[in-house]
């Protein structure tokens, strides 16, 4: 049985470890912090009911998270999300868009007429970029991760008030990043695979408890049942013999035949640290950057909003997502909120709310996360950036949605990232 050292518990760490241990490695698997998870590690506020570190959406063509779930045996537990997803600008001034039951591209473009927000012609327009988007990056993929989102967008045919009342916020939401500093590549990618592919594609889905209950406990129940284990709260402080033994923060000395460093692109340098072979590696890691997102969740007396998401237009807070008298205000690329403490992220969001749906109820309790390094920028150049499975060590691979998955930095992108670090691995 071969050893496999797994370092790091995020989304891409779990997915390698779980298909490492289901291809009969002996699977160790390291996380610095106390609490697994990642991105998607769950948190108990107030002693209230388990939430994410952070909202996080889904779609239906994340074929390789669902088919992750099927493997834990939770897919049971993602639901997709039916009916409406208003585009609001005011308290009277709301417009509904939702996903069609018609063949592609009909979905998507019946679904954009009820955004009434937008001219008739740029609503008629928006379909212009979709066929776009499949046919310039089959025939141009270079170019596309050469311009902004912005200058794609423009060039097609979109004007700057749709871009204003649909683009952006899509942009924002998918790519962490605006238009004007985005790469059409990416935003193309996700028009490609998601929005303009087909109806059940473009489904937002969303967990129905946690993603921890769906993705975190049940992989570490899977590695610790296949003969596993997991260590917690321990910090890999040197990887020798090109990735065949790993010492960690508490004297361990572990063994391996290979390992899988899926930790975040600002964290590759000191996790490889003495891995001169990976030094080109880790300095087109670090060139990627990285972006924020701040999530207020906001918990009322009782539940007042009948829909389970929307897209909040021209104000600081960009999308509601809605559990009951629980309120999630999520703002992407938020460099302009780091600096604020908790109290005024929270008036700042619960004041929104107010001027949106003047009839809310009184707020109960609140807290605000942030994610100073949320996503690595999908700017750009980033194409060339991004390192496959594969490094310059025969026995040492690389995860993470920051790698070379092709996706933006998602969930998607996480879970793909992993299960090609741990094919490649396997197949030596």
């Amino acid at each position: 049985m071969k050893r496999a050292v797994v370092v790091g518990a995020g989304l891409a760490g779990l997915a390698a470890a779980v298909r490492l241990a289901k291809g009969r490695c002996h699977v160790t698997l390291v996380e610095r912090l106390p609490v697994p998870g990642g991105r998607v590690r769950a948190l108990r506020p107030h002693g209230r009911e388990a939430i994410d570190f952070g909202q996080h959406l889904m779609l239906g063509c994340y074929r390789h998270t669902h088919e992750f779930a099927r493997t834990l045996g939770t897919v049971h537990l993602l639901q997709q999300v039916r009916g409406e997803t208003p585009f609001i600008l005011g308290p009277h001034d709301i417009h509904p868009y939702r996903v069609l039951p018609l063949p592609s591209p009909l979905h998507a473009l019946g679904g954009v007429f009820g955004l009434t927000h937008l001219a008739f012609l740029d609503r008629l327009a928006l379909g212009r970029a979709g066929v776009a988007a499949k046919l310039d990056l089959r025939l141009y993929p270079l170019f596309m991760d050469q311009i902004t989102a912005f200058d794609w967008l423009r060039k097609h045919g979109q004007s700057f008030e749709s871009i204003a009342g649909f683009w952006e916020p899509l942009t924002i939401a998918t790519l962490n990043l605006p238009p004007r500093e985005a790469s059409a590549r990416l935003l193309a990618t996700v028009l490609d695979q998601a929005f303009f592919a087909g109806p059940k594609d473009s489904v937002p889905v969303l967990p129905k408890t946690t993603l921890h209950d769906v993705f975190v406990g049940p992989s570490l129940k899977e590695v610790e049942r296949l003969g596993g284990e997991v260590l917690l709260g321990e910090k890999v402080v040197s990887i020798e013999d090109h990735g065949q033994r790993v010492l960690t923060s508490r004297g361990r000395r572990l063994e391996a035949d290979f390992t899988i460093l899926a930790v975040p692109p600002w964290d590759l340098r000191n996790t490889a640290q003495g891995l001169f072979g990976l030094e080109q590696t880790v300095l087109n890691a670090e060139a990627l950057g990285s972006s924020p997102i701040v999530t207020m969740v906001l918990w009322f007396e009782r539940a007042f909003l009948d829909y389970p998401m929307a897209c909040i237009l021209h104000s600081p807070i960009q999308w509601l997502f809605v559990a009951g008298p629980r309120v999630s205000a999520v703002v992407s690329h938020a460099t302009g909120l780091m600096e604020m403490g908790t109290k005024g992220l929270v008036s700042l969001c619960e004041a929104e709310v107010r001027r949106l749906f003047p009839k809310a109820p009184d707020l109960v309790s609140s807290l605000a996360i942030k994610a100073h390094k949320a996503t690595f920028r999908g700017r750009p150049g980033q194409h060339g950036l991004r390192p496959g499975p594969k490094t310059s060590y025969k026995n040492l691979y690389l995860a993470g949605d920051w790698t070379g998955t092709g996706l933006p930095a998602t969930i998607e992108g996480a879970v793909k990232s992993g299960l090609l670090a741990a094919s490649a691995a396997l197949e030596g």
